[in-house]
């Protein structure tokens, strides 16, 4: 549960970053960009992406025994098209664009808080610890991956 609502929070966070005026509620929620519509999708369980996208995934948490706080692995991956086209003529400089946002959302200095203010009744984001983050182009598609570490509680302790 923690990890749904993680990913529900932080996907809700980085649209309104990208300029959604509210949450959609949806899985993808579309933002509408200058040329076109970046879906920001909420899990990796989805069977069609499409490009461009931000995947917010929480592959694996644990939970302490003592406080029963969750370690949360968060996983925010920027997926775009490498292929040429007129509506992606320089592929490097629309994920570079792209990136920006996403990177600069993620290394805000209140994090926590934003990430709070899109948290339901199930969850309060303590901390974010930024891990790492990797390019890489695969199958037609170039990716820009941060790799996060979130200590949250399954429970509204705000």
């Amino acid at each position: 549960m923690i990890a749904n609502e993680l990913e529900r929070a932080v996907a809700e966070y980085l649209a309104v970053s990208y300029g959604a005026t509210l949450p959609s509620g949806k899985n993808p929620i579309p933002v509408k960009l200058g040329q076109g519509t970046l879906n920001i999708y909420q899990g990796e369980g989805n069977t069609t992406i499409q490009l461009p996208a931000l995947i917010v995934s929480c592959d694996q948490t644990s939970q302490d025994e003592d406080s029963g706080n969750s370690r949360c692995t968060l996983n925010v991956l920027l997926r775009v098209q490498a292929n040429l086209g007129n509506d992606n003529p320089v592929p490097l400089e629309e994920l570079s664009n792209l990136s920006k946002v996403m990177y600069q959302s993620m290394l805000f200095i209140d994090l926590v808080g934003q990430i709070n203010k899109y948290a339901s009744e199930d969850l309060t984001c303590i901390a974010v610890y930024q891990q790492s983050q990797s390019k890489t182009a695969r199958e037609r598609i170039v990716e820009h991956a941060l790799t996060n570490t979130v200590y949250a509680a399954n429970t509204n302790v705000r």
